[in-house]
């Protein structure tokens, strides 16, 4: 039966001027049961007609009802999502007479008024602006009506802090208005999750054979990459990336080019941009407007491709995607599905794209992708469980919901939703305390209401996405800009510790209010920080598997110049003696006081071993989802590698975790979210430190605790294989090297990069030195001065007053200071001022042009001019000298007046 003729005829109309004449699989099954009442999760490919198969059957029910507005609710995590649905539903709205109207942060004061005035019958919206309008005086009357809610991208909520947000709201909702409910998912992976976190009575799901065609390809080098890396600045392998990307582009009509991080995307994006001009940028830090116009652009075919990260994944309308290129590995099965599902963009076409990748391990780890993707494995989502940041807000929430509520009610609320669900009668009393002393509500007699900082706590908690600063990094050799730094990365790094920017290595000088002071570092090792956790995590599935994929390589379809390449990395590492790593088993290598632990447990795991290993040992460590290096003071022994068998999981993260830097961030974002600092505050102002001790027994702590944790750790799986280590059922198997192996080298490389020299540090500072402007006065006669450059000051070698033929002449950054010089009744301030200026005329002549150079200096005054020049023998130990009483200035300034 053609589940179509279920629906009315005037929808079968708009079904016909659409085009559509046969119902997808995913609309066969849904609508029935939409049209029963039933709350369900349409789980199906990207293009299969589930917004259809959501919406058909509740304009139906519309149409027969003509409910009151605002009926229907339609939800999605983006606003260009929005966008994109406002357009595809327009013919609806005309032919079937139903007001559709969207609202989120950009709508105008004007359309809100409107709004309220006349609502609309249909409301597409965010989780962010549901939760504004929800208490909105007259807004909150038309929700009442509220009779069908669909939830869009509920893969990309579920394991988010917004989904908390959207489903605790929901319960809030469902107290004014009886609902049916409707999540659309292109994923979903656990399907009793789903159904409890989105109160759903069921999962109606479609898969679809035969729907992907992926390769996988390592380039081959041809001789024009050479000179493609000269044009676009690369490596070779780089370079080879680039120019196969180019010819596959050259094949295709339409393609996104996937990146794992914004700046990946926007390093490749620059590189294809030297050498085509049909390619444009698209993620989540542009504006919208660039955003918008690159979606427009291809979609009327005026560029090839679009280089994207996660902000394309989602299903807006950019027009047919007939190829998708995967810059790397995509790190997660659920990752690949989504973007390669972006081609094809039809049921009855193919989803096709390819991995390009010249990166060992990243093409491992791309075939243990496709293999489990193939079996039908998914990664499971993270949940938050009891958010308290979240339970605080929905508590305010619930105050402006009714000015006075009993506490029952609201407690009995709450714990409607899956987040809530474990939440004790004793946790919720002692947060309306916390909340209380706040004095954003108040809290008496087993009632709880509203306050004046009601409105303040709640508005500004609408978004639970984290604002972030922006830092200039600045070279201090150079004082130019290097670029940005977000906040989040800021709160991780200290002085001292060295950093990749722009393609080279630097150390931390000093961290300012907003600016992070840099020196390129020209050692030939530097370490890189650790905590990088906006890197998508690998699962422990994915990581084990790849363990399949290097025993099995010859099983795997992939070109034989890739293959080969693969086979000689395993014979190699095998013929210099060394293991193949095995699953019941952590190979390990010591070499001296380092040690690399091949530890195939993906991401999480390896990051709370690292962790462990850290403070274990008081040593240095990194990780990736393979591997774990250990860098110690003293040399390692077996034994300290096995220690790890007899501690206390839980006891270590409790006693260490607040020390870290990750740690503080979090417990910052959470403190900004309960108002104790405020939300523009610098991270570096605030003494985050006192303010952890502050509020150490607190639901701030506790919630930092539980949300570093859930999103950079797995206590609960690694305390399986802490276990397994203590039965025996997975070994330690040992090796003392002189060198480490093949399989090794690229921990070892992550955590000590190796950079070449290319340019003088002494020239550097020499050029910026001479680029400085001062102002020669004569003291003497004070009838003569001239402002020159530092570089012709020099060029001059024995300068002297033009009418005393006089050397005593005063050096002058500004030459406004002179003013002081004529005043005839000086202050304490002026008088200081000229006491300068007489030093400084007294130093020229004593050390000529040389005092010159080392008052040009950034921050070198008068007393630290004398200490330099002192100490310095010749022009190079002077410019030496000079940055070092630079970078001084710039680590001591913040103490100073």
């Amino acid at each position: 039966m053609n589940v179509f003729k279920l629906l009315k005829p005037e929808i079968r109309r708009c079904i016909e001027k659409l085009g559509i004449k046969e119902p997808t699989e995913i609309q066969r099954i849904a609508i029935p049961e939409i049209l029963k009442g039933k709350n369900v999760i349409l789980s199906s490919p990207v293009g299969s007609g589930k917004t259809e198969a959501a919406l058909l059957p509740i304009f139906h029910k519309f149409l027969e009802e003509r409910p009151k507005p605002i009926s229907i609710l339609y939800i999605t995590p983006l606003r260009a999502l929005n966008r994109d649905l406002l357009d595809r539903l327009r013919i609806y709205s005309e032919i079937l007479g139903i007001d559709i109207q969207i609202r989120h942060g950009d709508t105008s004061e004007n359309i809100r008024r409107k709004q309220a005035k006349k609502p609309m019958d249909m409301l597409i919206t965010t989780p962010e602006t549901l939760q504004a309008i929800i208490i909105g005086r007259k807004i909150r009357e038309y929700l009442r009506n509220v009779k069908y809610v669909i939830i869009d991208e509920a893969h990309e909520l579920i394991s988010s802090k917004r989904g908390c947000l959207l489903i605790s709201t929901l319960e809030r909702l469902e107290e004014m208005a009886s609902f049916q409910r409707i999540c659309l998912s292109a994923t979903v992976s656990d399907d009793d999750l789903f159904k409890k976190f989105f109160k759903c009575d069921s999962v109606l799901k479609v898969c679809y054979e035969k729907e992907f065609e992926i390769s996988i390809e390592r380039p081959r080098i041809k001789k024009i990459d050479k000179e493609i890396s000269e044009k676009i600045s690369s490596t070779i392998d780089t370079a080879t990336r680039i120019r196969r990307i180019c010819e596959i582009l050259d094949e295709r009509n339409s393609c996104l080019i996937f990146t794992n991080t914004r700046d990946t995307a926007e390093a490749l994006s620059f590189r294809l941009k030297r050498i085509r001009d049909d390619i444009e940028l698209h993620h989540g830090s542009l504006s919208k407007d660039v955003r918008e116009n690159a979606e427009k652009n291809l979609k009327e075919g005026k560029i090839k491709a679009l280089v994207c990260t996660s902000s394309l994944e989602l299903g807006i309308d950019i027009g047919r995607i007939d190829f998708v290129i995967q810059y790397n590995s995509p790190r997660q099965v659920i990752k690949l599905v989504q973007r390669i599902g972006r081609s094809g963009h039809e049921i009855n076409r193919k989803s096709s794209g390819i991995i390009i990748s010249t990166d060992v391990n990243e093409l491992y780890e791309s075939l243990s992708i496709i293999d489990l993707m193939k079996s039908g494995y998914l990664e499971k989502p993270k949940v938050y469980i009891k958010p308290y940041d979240i339970l605080a807000l929905q508590i305010v929430g619930i105050a402006l919901d009714y000015g006075r509520v009993d506490v029952d009610k609201a407690f009995n609320i709450l714990r409607r939703s899956f987040i809530f669900k474990d939440l004790s009668k004793e946790e919720f009393i002692d947060m309306l305390n916390f909340l209380n002393d706040m004095r954003v509500i108040w809290y008496e007699n087993n009632f709880i209401g509203k306050t004046k900082k009601s409105w303040k706590f709640y508005y500004e908690n609408l978004s639970v996405i984290p604002d972030e600063r922006k830092f200039e990094a600045i070279d201090v050799l150079t004082k130019n800009k290097i670029g940005f730094l977000d906040e989040s990365f800021v709160a991780k790094i200290k002085e001292g510790d060295f950093i990749i920017l722009n393609g080279r290595i630097w150390k931390v000088i000093n961290i300012d209010e907003d600016k992070v002071y840099l020196e390129q570092d020209f050692s030939k090792e530097a370490r890189i920080p650790s905590w990088i956790g906006e890197e998508i995590p690998v699962s422990y599935e994915v990581a084990r598997n790849v363990l399949n994929v290097i025993r099995n390589i010859d099983k795997y379809e992939i070109d034989n110049y890739t293959k080969k390449f693969l086979r000689a990395k395993i014979s190699k590492q095998i013929n210099l003696g060394y293991n193949i790593p095995k699953g019941d088993e952590i190979y390990v290598e010591i070499k001296n006081n380092e040690a690399v632990l091949h530890t195939y447990f993906g991401t999480k795991i390896n990051c709370t071993i690292s962790f462990i290993y850290k403070h274990l040992l008081n040593a240095n460590t990194d990780f990736d989802a393979y591997r774990i290096y250990i860098s110690s003071k003293r040399e390692i022994r077996e034994g300290d590698i096995k220690r790890i068998c007899n501690i206390d999981l839980d006891k270590i993260f409790e006693e260490k975790i607040s020390h870290e830097d990750i740690f503080k961030w979090k417990f910052i974002q959470v403190a900004r979210r309960f108002q104790i600092i405020p939300k523009d505050s610098s991270y570096r102002s605030i003494g985050v430190d006192r303010l952890i001790e502050a509020y150490k027994d607190t639901y701030i702590f506790k919630e930092a605790f539980k949300e570093t944790i859930t999103d950079y750790f797995d206590l609960k799986n690694t305390k399986n294989i802490l276990e397994k280590l203590k039965k025996g059922t997975i070994k330690f198997r040992i090796q003392y090297v002189e060198k480490f192996s093949p399989f090794a080298v690229s921990i070892i490389n992550k955590s000590k990069d190796i950079i070449i020299t290319t340019e003088n540090l002494i020239d550097i500072v020499k050029k910026r030195l001479f680029e400085r402007k001062l102002t020669l006065f004569c003291m003497y006669c004070k009838n003569w001065k001239i402002t020159l450059k530092v570089s012709t000051i020099y060029s001059l070698k024995d300068i002297r007053c033009d009418v005393c033929n006089s050397r005593m002449l005063a050096i002058l950054k500004n030459e406004n200071d002179l003013d002081v010089v004529f005043k005839k009744k000086l202050n304490s301030e002026d008088k200081r001022k000229l006491e300068r200026i007489r030093d400084s005329a007294i130093l020229f002549m004593n050390y000529g042009i040389k005092a010159c150079l080392a008052l040009a200096g950034y921050g070198i005054g008068v007393e630290t001019a004398k200490k330099v020049l002192r100490k310095s023998f010749g022009e190079e130990d002077l410019i030496r000298n000079i940055l070092e009483a630079e970078k001084e200035f710039i680590r001591t300034r913040k103490f100073w007046d």
